[in-house]
């Protein structure tokens, strides 16, 4: 995407328990926000010129400031939900906000 918001909703890819999916995505400018299923492991890989990430499991307002920073992190599946395959997710943002969200 080139600049505005964007969203990516993968919350009805159907995960294998033992599948790992990979996709890849990027904004230049703008909100860049991921839902991603419940029980699904994520292997995050982001990385953000100049912004903020807001991930799942942090204080809703808290976004982490970002300069020129590349980060790997996993996100383990959201307790008690049943448990679905791996998500492998390359997403960089040149300006703005990268926001990852679980399904409900």
């Amino acid at each position: 995407m080139g600049t505005g918001t964007g969203s990516l909703d993968l919350r009805d890819v159907p995960f294998g328990k033992d599948d790992t999916v990979r996709t890849d995505v990027e904004v230049k400018a703008g909100r860049l926000e991921v839902l991603v299923p419940a029980g699904t492991k994520v292997e995050l890989r982001s990385d953000i010129g100049f912004g903020g990430l807001r991930l799942p499991g942090y204080a809703k307002n808290r976004v982490h400031g970002a300069f020129d920073e590349q980060r790997n992190r996993t996100l383990p599946a959201r307790e008690g939900a049943p448990r679905e395959g791996t998500l492998v997710l390359r997403a960089r943002v040149e300006l703005g906000e990268l926001v990852v969200n679980r399904a409900h």
